[in-house]
Order: structure tokens, then C-alpha cells, then sequence
């Protein structure tokens, strides 16, 4: 997300805000997930982040012009006085599409136990051969 998010999404509030405050934590979270074996929470929080991130940009932007002319048009009358500041509300965008997205994975690990427990040990049992294979190919 950090290389290919970098050069497509350098200028955009949402994208540096989470690189500077969600990142870390949200890649810790989703290695702990994938350690316990939790399949479907590791994915949904590693994709959750990137799904926020769009969203955030894209329905933030749209609410701050919304309320920057909202400002602008109030500040034509003569009694105005200015109270707030507008604001872009994608990081909050940001993280309730991340937390929406832990309750599916959760939804989802709860529901399909059997079927991903399968599937991880499966993937296990791959990863253990690719490793086996590199292994053995470099001796």
C-alpha cells in the first residue's frame, strides 16, 4: 500500500493522514491475525485500510467542497462571523470502513470456521513446500 499507494495518491489528505497514523498499527494487527491463524480477519484488515483510503478521499473531498462554499457563501453577508473551519472528514471515513471491514472478517471467520481452517492449513502446508523446495534448491 505504501510503494503503490506513494506515487498514486502522494497529494491526497486520506492517503498521507493513514500512512502517518494507521499504518503500523493496522499492519500489526493484520500479522497477529494471520500468526492466529484468524484467515478471513487478516485479509479483511489488510484490504480494509486500502477500501478506507478511496473511500475517505472520495466522499471527504466531496463533503470539505461542499462545506468550504458553504463557508464562502456565508461569508458574503455582512453580519458573518466565522465559527469553524471546514473540514475533510476522510480519516474518520478511513477508519469506520476499517472497523466495518474487521466486522465482516469477523462475521466471516465465525461463520465459514470450518472452510478457512481448511483453507489455512492448506496454505500452510504450501508455504511449508515452498520453503522446502527454496531450501532445497539453493543447496
Amino acid at each position: 500500500m505504501f510503494i503503490i499507494g506513494g506515487s498514486l495518491f502522494t497529494y491526497t489528505y486520506t492517503y498521507e493522514w493513514a500512512m502517518r497514523n494507521l499504518l503500523f498499527p493496522i499492519a500489526i494487527i493484520s500479522i497477529a491475525f494471520a500468526v492466529f491463524n484468524k484467515l478471513a480477519l487478516a485479509i479483511m484488515s489488510a484490504t480494509g485500510l486500502p477500501i478506507g483510503i478511496i473511500l475517505g478521499e472520495l466522499i471527504g473531498s466531496r463533503l470539505y467542497s461542499i462545506d468550504v462554499l458553504r463557508h464562502e457563501e456565508m461569508a458574503l453577508q455582512a453580519n458573518y462571523v466565522q465559527q469553524s473551519m471546514p473540514h475533510h472528514y476522510g480519516w474518520l471515513i478511513c477508519i469506520i470502513t476499517y472497523l466495518m471491514a474487521l466486522v465482516v472478517g469477523f462475521a466471516i471467520q465465525m461463520l465459514y470456521k470450518k472452510r478457512i481452517q481448511k483453507l489455512s492449513t492448506c496454505s500452510e502446508n504450501w508455504m511449508v513446500l515452498l520453503i522446502a523446495f527454496r531450501i532445497g534448491h539453493k543447496l
